[in-house]
């Protein structure tokens, strides 16, 4: 029969999670059924980032991939000095400890074109046997996330935008200063996006999705208000990703039909 093999890690917070610098913990359990003499058995970290689409004409199919590699620890947990090593039936559990780079590197992220994946995996290797594996991804969150805890201020005339950094749960205070200065009676609206770009070849594809709206109360002609509203990152929206070379992932606040408004946001 096949042996059987686990992979555990400690968690180091509630959510789980884990960043730049981190140190990992855990175990791998190998259940044998009789005794076997085993070739190595390791446990390897590896961060990637991959990015696959096609776009097809009438003409050609053009296929477009990329791949960067963040990290990769190996560590092993059978001895080195010998071929085989021959452990007896029975349950056997092996401790492991990687600690992860500290240098920048991208929040997990998942989507049909692109993937940055974090990953634990352990493997058996058998003389004239198949590998046995076991592996588990990691939810990984950068550290590096600008402008966070920062407010936000901008004035201005016309209608415009602001890109900025967040993760899901945060929060966003809005206080909107408005003054109609035209003969016409306006309707201040928001919204906010997240546009996903994935790179490969010297191409780029691109999508925005329009995560929520607001649409406040008219403003009479020549009359000025202060409006306020707290908008919140809904939770399965992933972190901003700015310091990948192949993902980016940004969200934009849009503010329309406008004059003279004032945008304040505090991210907390």
């Amino acid at each position: 029969m096949q042996p059987f093999l686990t992979i555990e890690y400690d968690s180091l917070n509630e959510e789980g999670t884990f960043s730049e610098g981190d140190i990992m913990t855990g175990i791998v359990t190998l259940t044998l059924r009789k005794d076997t003499k085993v070739k190595s058995l390791f446990v390897k970290l590896k961060g990637d980032a991959d990015v696959f689409w096609s776009e097809t004409s009438e003409e050609r199919n053009d296929e477009y991939s990329a791949h960067t590699r963040y990290f990769k620890l190996k560590q092993s947990v059978t001895p080195k000095d010998s071929d085989e090593t021959a452990l007896p039936q029975g349950i056997h559990v092996f401790k492991f400890r990687f600690q992860i780079p500290p240098g920048s590197m991208p929040s997990s992220f998942r989507e049909l074109d692109g993937n940055i994946v974090y990953k634990i995996e352990a493997k058996l290797c058998r003389s004239w046997r198949m590998d046995v594996t076991a592996s588990k991804e990691l939810p990984f969150i950068s550290k590096f996330l600008p402008n966070i805890q920062s407010p936000m201020v901008f004035k201005t005339s016309h209608p415009a935008s602001t890109m900025f950094s967040c993760h899901s749960y945060i929060v966003m205070e809005l206080v909107l200063s408005v003054k109609n200065s035209s003969s016409k009676k306006v309707t201040p609206k928001l919204s906010f996006k997240k546009t996903v770009t994935f790179y490969a070849k010297g191409t780029s594809k691109s999508s925005t999705e329009e995560i929520s709206r607001m649409v406040f109360d008219s403003i009479e002609q020549n009359d000025e208000k202060e409006l306020k509203c707290v908008m919140k990152i809904p939770a399965n929206q992933a972190p901003s990703i700015q310091n990948c070379d192949i993902i980016k992932l940004e969200y934009t606040l849009k503010v329309c039909r406008f004059l003279n408004l004032l945008l304040f946001c505090f991210f907390f």
